[in-house]
């Protein structure tokens, strides 16, 4: 033995004790109950494995949760944003239509039946409000509106006169009664024209925008910054209000939990009102609920199953080692005949077969040595005769070994001959010992095949000798043909393993790949979604532009309508007017008729005097008669032509308006068609998203299945990497065994020359 040898021995041996030492220290650690009861370490070690899965199995239900929760913030954030554009525009909307309603001419008709007129028809028409009052921004008196007993009230009274002040439009951040009792909020504008005119329109608290929810059972109101519900149905803590992030900060949404409901709150810019969603936890959170449901039933199902493999598995093992140790002492007791049968079929049931096995050998032994005993005494009895027959024989054998000496003298001289190599010399075989005599016929014979044989030997010798040589050369090619193999068969081994390299760095790859796709999968099922979200809005927006459509027709077929009797009032003014210029001819002809009258009064008053002043008398009254007519019909044609010049202004506003109403006509109905190009857009899009979900789900399999093909060409270039590297080993113990055969046969070449040169010695006939 070497000394890295012998070094390497006393490592070895120290390691072990290290060990042995480490195990027995584990062993004094540990307590006895456990060490000493099978059943119990089974049970630790299932609990042990049932702590380590329930170690994993929570560490990745607290990765879930805090991603599902992630995303629920994500969704109620959203839903807040999204309700708080919502209501922006719906709010535009109504202060657009305030804007529509105030420019109108006719609100500067210093006439409260005709601005109240107005007012009514602008509340049926656009359907915003419940209803409007005109009202002066100096002392808040309603100067007109659609409900007559709001006329005269003060409006200053319900609404706070700082907010008319400070803007030229806003919302009442609070609610409050009307002059008709109903629960409202208002929304105001000044008129562009008239600053001294201000217009409020009057929305129920229940007419708020409608807010399409996310999550089952979720609310959305509008608050002011006190907490109170300006639009909604539900009240919300203050605080979820008084906590909402200012507009001016990274997020506009603050999300918190309060409650049993997770509220986002959304500050409406510089305005004092603030968006609210809430959401019942239970229904926010109901996936996670649901994830975090099924992992605790999996771990307690495994938990279950766990124990109860390991105590009844435990048990039965425990058990059956336990019978097994009691029947072995049997057998040391000495008792062969235990049963050892037994109906498992598992290394339980082959550890009863070995015991049974090495019970049965051992019966077989015992009988055995008993049989030798009994044999053993059988020849001592039988060597007991042969020794008192030895004696007699002795002598005989004295008496025959004189003879023998004799004659072993001449045959030691014959034998001595034949040993220096001379196979000529024969025994004699006329003996009146026949023993010697069969001993001299016996060697002579032997003498002759001994020379027979040693001429084959010799002439086998020389064909060894020449076969040697030629399988010599025959296995030194061998030899180099193996080396050759197994040079090749080591540059196929590395190729194996080079080819088995690259391949796990393509499965690297593809794996990656799999989860690119699978990424790729899950945003376009995400873009998709949204998608159709934008196809259902653009649908929506097309029914609202249609009844915008629908209500501006009818707008436009009213004011056509009073287009036409502004048209026939022009023309009953006209007839009227004729009325007046006959009346007024009338009233010349009167004065005329009595200044005739009065000059035939004259005349007669040249004549007799008193009927002449009659007469005059009755021509004055006519006269006066004829002024007061004619300056009636001079008032009425006055007021003809105010009312006339009014008419037309009215024509003219109405004409104008029913022009603008044909203008935004075609624009809703351009906002329409752009609504329903929209929306197919939008559904063309989610059709293309899903054919691409669909090619990226279709790439992904096919994916794993390039990955799964992979690993296993990776396993065959494995295995051919093992089976070369194995057929090389083979290859280099064979050419060492070609070496060994070489230098063999050489051994037996040199062997059978010594052979040739030794047998030369003898003499043959």
């Amino acid at each position: 033995m070497t000394q890295s040898e012998s070094a390497k021995g006393q490592t070895d041996e120290k390691t072990t004790d290290s060990i042995t030492q480490r195990l027995d220290g584990a062993k004094s650690v540990v307590p006895a109950v456990i060490t000493d009861n099978l059943l119990v370490k089974f049970i630790v070690g299932i609990l042990l494995i049932v702590l380590l899965i329930g170690g994993i199995a929570v560490y990745f239900e607290s990765g879930i949760e805090s991603e599902l929760d992630t995303q629920v913030t994500t969704q109620v954030e959203e839903t807040a944003g999204l309700h708080s554009d919502i209501y922006t525009a719906w709010e535009g909307n109504r202060f657009d239509d305030l804007q529509s309603i105030a420019g109108d001419e006719g609100l500067d008709i210093n006439n409260e039946r005709v601005q109240s007129d107005l007012l009514v028809r602008g509340r049926d028409n656009l359907d915003s409000f419940e209803q409007l009052h005109l009202v002066d921004t100096e002392s808040g008196d309603v100067l007109a509106s659609s409900a007559e007993e709001a006329v005269g009230e003060n409006m200053f009274d319900r609404i706070n006169e700082s907010l008319v002040s400070e803007s030229r439009e806003f919302t009442t951040p609070y609610q409050y009664t009307s002059p008709t009792g109903e629960t409202v909020v208002g929304f105001g504008r000044q008129r562009l024209l008239n600053n001294t005119h201000l217009l409020v329109g009057e929305v129920p608290a229940d007419g708020g925008p409608k807010f399409r929810q996310t999550i089952e059972g979720s609310n959305t109101i509008i608050a002011n910054q006190d907490g109170d519900v300006i639009f909604g149905e539900e009240s919300v803590n203050p605080s979820v209000v008084t906590d909402s992030t200012p507009a001016d900060s990274d997020s506009n949404v603050t999300v918190t939990q309060m409650g049993g409901e997770i509220h986002a709150s959304n500050t409406l810019g510089e305005t004092e009102l603030t968006v609210v969603t809430s959401s019942p936890e239970s229904e926010a959170f109901a996936l996670r609920d649901s994830v975090i449901q099924s992992f605790i039933i999996m771990l307690v199902l495994a938990f279950g199953v766990l124990v109860v493999v390991g105590v009844v598995g435990g048990r039965s093992i425990a058990t059956s080692i336990t019978e097994l140790n009691d029947r072995a002492k049997e057998m040391e007791k000495g008792n062969l005949s235990v049963d050892l049968e037994t109906s498992r079929t598992d290394e339980i049931g082959e550890l009863y077969d070995g015991f049974a096995s090495m019970r049965d050998s051992l019966q077989s032994r015992i009988t055995e040595a008993e049989d030798a005993l009994s044999e053993a005494t059988s020849a001592k009895e039988q060597a007991e005769d042969a020794r008192e027959e030895a004696a007699t024989a002795r002598e005989e054998a004295e008496t025959i070994n004189d003879q023998i000496e004799s004659s072993a003298d001449r045959y030691s001289n014959v034998m001595r001959q034949a040993a220096n190599g001379d196979l000529t010399v024969r025994m004699n075989t006329d003996k009146d010992n026949e023993a010697m005599a069969a001993i001299a016929t016996d060697f002579n014979a032997m003498l002759d095949e001994f020379e027979t044989t040693i001429d084959e030997i010799t002439t086998f010798a020389d064909e060894v000798e020449t076969a040697s040589e030629g399988v010599t050369t025959s296995s030194e090619e061998i030899r180099i043909a193996s080396e050759d193999v197994s040079q090749a068969v080591q540059e196929i081994s590395n190729g194996a393993m080079e080819q088995n390299d690259a391949l796990q760095q393509v499965t690297n790859e593809m794996n990656d790949l799999s989860a690119t796709v699978e990424e790729i999968a899950a945003s376009s099922n995400e873009v998709a979604s949204v998608a159709e979200q934008t196809a259902q809005t653009g649908r929506d927006g097309r029914e609202a532009a249609q009844a915008a459509i629908n209500g501006m027709n009818t707008v436009q077929t009213e004011s056509k309508r009073a287009v036409e009797e502004i048209e026939q009032l022009e023309e009953q003014v006209q007839q009227v007017d004729d009325l007046i210029a006959r009346m007024a001819d009338i009233a010349d002809q009167t004065s005329i008729l009595a200044l005739n009258a009065n000059i035939e009064a004259a005349r007669a008053g040249g004549g007799t005097g008193n009927s002449g002043d009659g007469f005059a008398v009755v021509a004055n009254e006519v006269k006066v008669l004829s002024e007061d007519a004619k300056a009636a019909a001079d008032e009425v044609e006055n007021r003809l032509e105010a009312i006339r010049g009014q008419t037309q202004e009215s024509a003219q506003a109405v004409q104008a308006a029913s022009q603008n109403v044909d203008e935004h006509t075609q624009s809703v109905e351009d906002a329409a068609e752009a609504f329903s190009e929209v929306a197919n857009y939008a559904t063309e899009t989610n059709n293309g998203i899903q054919e691409i979900s669909a090619a990226t789900d279709q790439q992904a399999t096919t994916t794993e299945r390039v990955v799964a093909m992979v690993n296993e060409v990776a396993s065959i270039a494995n295995s051919t990497t093992t089976q070369a590297e194995s057929t090389a080993a083979t290859a280099e113990e064979q050419s060492a065994s070609m070496s060994e055969v070489s230098e063999s046969v050489s051994d037996l070449a040199e062997q059978a020359t010594q052979l040739s040169e030794t047998l030369d010695r003898f003499e043959t006939t």
